[in-house]
This record gives structure tokens, C-alpha cells and sequence, in this order.
């Protein structure tokens, strides 16, 4: 959990943000978008929603394409497969 805090003599203190402005509240939500194509992937078991989450990802849209995007989802997997679920291998 990402929680603003004050780190003092006293330990660690939770402080409250508040309502963020409209401009970084616009910012965080790119992520967000891919966090939750992420967490429908895993509920429903689908791949494509991974494929989806990649090219929604501020920073991979910006430097590749999407038969690009395809492969890289392809490689991670395959990479990662042993720690991944069945479901992801095709």
C-alpha cells in the first residue's frame, strides 16, 4: 500500500492527502487503466486482456507498436512461465 507518511521520532505517520487536483489525478489514472485490464486478466482468465493492459501502459504504447506489444506479452510470458498460471500459455 502507497500511503503518504511522516517519518519522525514518533515512528511512521499516516498523513491525509485529500482531493488531488484534476491534472495529477488524470496522470495516475493511465496506470490505473492498465491495473485494472490486469486484475480483469486474472479474474476472467484472459489473455487478451494482458495484451490490452500492455498496449494501455503510458510508456510501451509510447516507444512500440502493437504487433510489437504482441510479442513482448509473448516473450514476458514465455520467460516468466514457470511462475506465471496455465492459463497464460497458449
Amino acid at each position: 500500500v502507497e500511503v503518504a507518511c511522516l517519518v519522525d521520532a514518533n515512528g511512521i505517520q499516516p498523513t491525509k492527502v485529500g482531493t488531488l487536483p484534476s491534472h495529477l489525478a488524470a496522470l495516475m489514472q493511465t496506470n490505473i487503466n492498465v491495473q485494472t485490464l490486469l486484475t480483469e486478466a486474472i479474474l476472467t482468465e484472459n489473455r487478451d486482456r494482458v495484451y490490452h493492459a500492455a498496449m494501455m501502459d503510458p510508456h510501451t504504447a509510447a516507444v512500440l507498436g502493437i504487433d510489437e506489444i504482441y510479442a513482448l506479452v509473448d516473450d514476458l510470458i514465455a520467460a516468466h512461465g514457470d511462475w506465471l498460471p496455465g492459463w497464460l500459455h497458449r
